[in-house]
């Protein structure tokens, strides 16, 4: 037994009268996890955002849209691609790890933003 006691998984009921001393962490932690995704999504969106201007410009240079390349710019431009891509993945996974990507990913609908309850 730890030192704060047992809490049955299917009632939430503690030997330890600990039920009270979790919700209240609970309620602290949710805003706070609140905070933390938000975070998550207001970066993800600030990493994408020049990412998918850079991936623009790649493709609008390898269609030779400003002329011709010579096979050394080609190479460049192909790592170019090569890396913004690899950073794009990195972003979505970075995304992914909040609760409210992966809920929606997994096709369940969001929490609303007060809880549970909606307050």
């Amino acid at each position: 037994m730890h030192a704060y006691g047992r809490v049955d998984p299917y009632t939430g009921d503690s030997e330890g009268g600990d039920a009270e001393a979790i919700a209240a962490l609970v309620d602290v932690l949710q805003p706070l996890d609140q905070v933390r995704a938000q975070v998550l999504r207001r970066v993800a969106h600030a990493l994408r955002t020049p990412m998918t201007s850079v991936l623009g410009f790649v493709e609008m240079l390898a269609e030779g849209a400003v002329g011709p390349l010579t096979e050394d710019q080609r190479r460049a431009l192909a790592a170019v691609d090569r890396n913004v891509h690899r950073l794009m993945t990195l972003i979505d996974a970075f995304d992914q790890n909040h609760p409210e990507q992966r809920r929606e990913s997994a096709g369940e609908p969001s929490a609303p933003a007060g809880g549970a309850d909606g307050n």
